[in-house]
């Protein structure tokens, strides 16, 4: 660098596109990084404070573009800030926040990228150990738990949130952390532990002004405590975090985390008895999720979207929505999220009266919850069990019954004649008949009042 370039150069600048993004002021931190780019494009990548300099400004804006929804444009700026970074905890810190900011939230699905930015963690972390300035262990374990929880490997991820103790006291690190631990105390039922760590993060509750803490853990947390007073019926209290939420997301510009606030609205109206308002609030949600797609906050809102859709009678779109919640479950291989959506499968198939097989699937999802002790799930299973032993037995051919046949018993136990039956399923009067026939066959019956009786005890009425 001549002497006039170091004259005119200021690394800090690069920096504080760092600290003001990672603080939550994306606009802000995106116009200084740009402008701090465009000023010294001239300056050559010398020496590590050069490098750094230009690897933070590429680091900040990547991270408000993420929050954004500028995928694209964050993975470019991602891939810059790790080719010119020097130092291997520079590097790794910026597949960290990748990994974290764009992979998880856009490209859960994508197997072999999130794989990819994975490895190329750990072999980075492999390079950190070599430098005795840094602690490998505070980045290498305190941040892994976020996605050990995503894949349903909870133990490991409460191991690798705890592993913060003792390093250089309450960091960012740390504070992400007690994030997680909240977020896994909540799914464990431990509700009363879980508040402490909110409130160890956020002291004020939801009056806590952003700024005061890293904007993404603090958002994180909101959303968790959220869901908490949601889980404990808390309405009120739930409303005040939500409204939290919102006020975060105004002041921040943020384009993610849009969906979930839909989402925690469609929760709350959902448990207050309004699930047409709830239906309107999870279809916003579907809609902010879909562009940029987000998949993990698409699971969740087909999942709720199912369980209204089954609570209203209509089956067949209940069954859609927890299919394409399935689908995206074990794509992203995120087995904690594939039990919930079976468990309303489940209780789908508990509605319709299709209940073969349900016994086994039951114990199947209750082996997996109580290995990771997620003892709200359970508790939901067990509901569902004693609903299924209550239920009336199914007579001897109710299981053969063709899909075709289960669909004419619908409409003839919701009282339509033939000539209906035939009109909704576009077949003709004489199909009709002719599966009613195959029907009262299977039934050992020839009335259609105990045919419409059975399915009406069987919750098969359209």
């Amino acid at each position: 660098m001549s002497e006039i370039d170091l004259a005119s150069f200021n690394p800090v600048e690069g920096s504080i596109t760092v600290f003001l993004s990672v603080a939550g002021r994306h606009r802000d931190a995106l116009a200084r990084g740009r402008a701090f780019l465009e000023t010294y494009a001239h300056v050559p990548v010398t020496d590590s404070t050069v490098a750094k300099a230009f690897g933070d400004a590429h680091n900040g804006i990547a991270l408000c573009l993420a929050m954004l929804g500028h995928t694209e444009e964050a993975r470019t700026h991602f891939d810059r800030a790790f080719e010119i970074y020097d130092q291997p905890n520079m590097k790794s810190a910026t597949v960290e926040m990748m990994l974290r900011t764009l992979i998880i939230p856009y490209f859960a699905t994508d197997e072999h990228e999130f794989e990819l930015q994975l490895r190329s963690f750990e072999r980075l972390m492999d390079s950190v150990e070599s430098l005795f300035t840094f602690d490998p262990q505070i980045l290498a374990l305190s941040r892994q738990h976020r996605w050990l929880l995503l894949r349903g490997c909870w133990k490991e991820a409460e191991r690798s949130a705890m592993s913060h103790n003792g390093f250089l006291g309450v960091n960012s690190y740390s504070n992400d952390a007690t994030a997680t631990l909240a977020e896994l105390c909540r799914l464990r039922g431990e509700y009363q532990q879980a508040w402490l760590h909110i409130m160890s993060l956020l002291p004020d509750g939801p009056d806590q002004e952003p700024g005061t803490i890293r904007y993404t853990t603090g958002i994180y947390a909101i959303q968790t405590a959220a869901n908490l007073a949601l889980d404990e019926n808390e309405f009120v209290h739930a409303r005040d975090w939500i409204k939290a939420h919102r006020y975060w997301l105004e002041w921040s510009e943020a384009a993610l985390g849009w969906a979930e606030h839909d989402l925690l609205n469609a929760r709350y109206r959902l448990l207050t008895g309004d699930p047409e308002r709830a239906q309107a609030h999870a279809r916003e949600a579907l809609a902010s999720a879909s562009h940029p797609s987000q998949p993990l906050v698409l699971l969740a809102i087909h999942r709720l979207l199912g369980m209204i859709a089954r609570d209203a009678g209509e089956f067949d779109e209940a069954t859609d929505h927890l299919r394409k919640a399935g689908d995206i479950a074990a794509n992203a291989r995120a087995r904690y999220e594939q039990v919930l959506v079976e468990i309303e499968q489940i209780a789908l198939s508990i509605a319709t009266g299709e209940t073969n097989g349900i016994s086994e699937k039951i114990e199947v999802a209750r082996g997996l919850l109580s290995e990771i002790g997620a003892e709200p799930a359970l508790a939901r299973l067990s509901e569902l069990d004693g609903q299924l032993l209550s239920m009336p037995e199914s007579p001897a051919g109710f299981a053969a019954l063709t899909e075709r046949e289960m669909d004419v018993l619908r409409l003839v136990a919701a009282g339509l004649p033939n000539a209906d039956v035939a009109e909704r399923l576009s077949i003709s009067p004489r199909t009709v008949t002719t599966h009613l026939s195959s029907i009262y066959r299977k039934l050992d019956t020839s009335s259609r009042t105990t045919i419409t009786r059975i399915a009406i005890e069987h919750g098969l009425s359209a």
